[in-house]
């Protein structure tokens, strides 16, 4: 994992300059979604749970790197927040969003801590949140 996490970070910052700019990024954008459709469509509830751990893993690289939050590298270099994510929709599968609020439903607290984790960086503006027949 520490290999993909590396890879993540070249990726963002080969890519850096071009999303602050607004110019298009549309490999990158399309690298995305494939990642985080692969990850989706492995991920079900029955899923063995040492199966299920690099994938959250990877959706929280992505969400950490390429979303709206500050990302502490370490003590001395931090990531200013991209919002790639929200920009070009690429969390916005509700399939995706219903495993995670399922998941809380988990036996396994490492699955329910790996969703809840996921949850929260959602955007609160995310159209579920805001849907009384969803969230009831």
């Amino acid at each position: 994992m520490k290999s993909v996490f590396h890879f993540f970070v070249r990726l963002r910052s080969v890519f850096y300059k071009d999303i602050k700019k607004g110019l298009p990024v549309e490999k990158l954008v399309t690298f995305l979604r494939q990642i985080i459709d692969f990850c989706q469509h492995n991920l079900y509830l029955d899923k063995p749970i040492e199966g299920s751990f690099p994938l959250f893993d990877i959706l929280k690289m992505i969400q950490e790197l390429f979303g709206g939050m500050e990302y502490h590298v370490n003590k001395g270099k931090v990531f200013e927040p991209l919002n790639l994510l929200v920009k070009m929709n690429l969390l916005q599968s509700r399939s995706l969003f219903n495993f995670l609020v399922n998941s809380l439903k988990s036996s396994w607290a490492n699955v329910r801590r790996n969703s809840f984790e996921l949850l929260t960086r959602y955007s609160d503006t995310y159209e579920a949140f805001n849907d009384t027949k969803f969230v009831n």
